[in-house]
């Protein structure tokens, strides 16, 4: 076996689509995707790192607390940044395209419910390997 098979994929680090959940049945949504990276990729854990330190302050430096909301923005933000790259067939309420811009992801990942599926998919090493391997 080579050592390198151990690495990343591309699909875990660029990411894959995947077929967004309707938020009440948990069933796919035809036509409405999202295009997520891998919990295991390099930039979210450099990020995540680097968000531990404004967490649990930096070792020999005085602490400051930080709220459990401050913890999830934190978290929010670093998985719209690095883990929800990319989206198709998402509508504001008027009916309008809604951008996947980095504020809109943001904003997206503000409910509950859609961050959980966007981190189940993150999370789901079966499936980067299965678009790894093209099926």
């Amino acid at each position: 076996m080579k050592i390198s098979s151990y690495e990343l994929t591309t699909a875990e680090q660029e990411g894959r689509w995947f077929d967004a959940l309707d938020a009440h049945t948990q069933q796919p949504v035809t036509g409405v995707q999202v295009l997520v990276a891998s919990l295991r990729n390099e930039k979210y854990q450099h990020a995540i790192e680097r968000f531990a330190e404004r967490i649990n302050g930096v070792p020999g430096r005085r602490q400051r607390k930080i709220s459990t909301a401050e913890k999830k923005n934190i978290i929010r933000d670093a998985v719209a940044e690095y883990l929800l790259l990319d989206w198709k067939g998402f509508e504001n309420d008027d009916g309008t395209v809604l951008e996947p811009s980095l504020i809109n992801r943001r904003k997206a990942l503000e409910k509950d419910k859609f961050f959980e599926m966007i981190y189940r998919f993150a999370e789901d090493e079966a499936a980067f390997l299965e678009e790894e391997r093209g099926n």
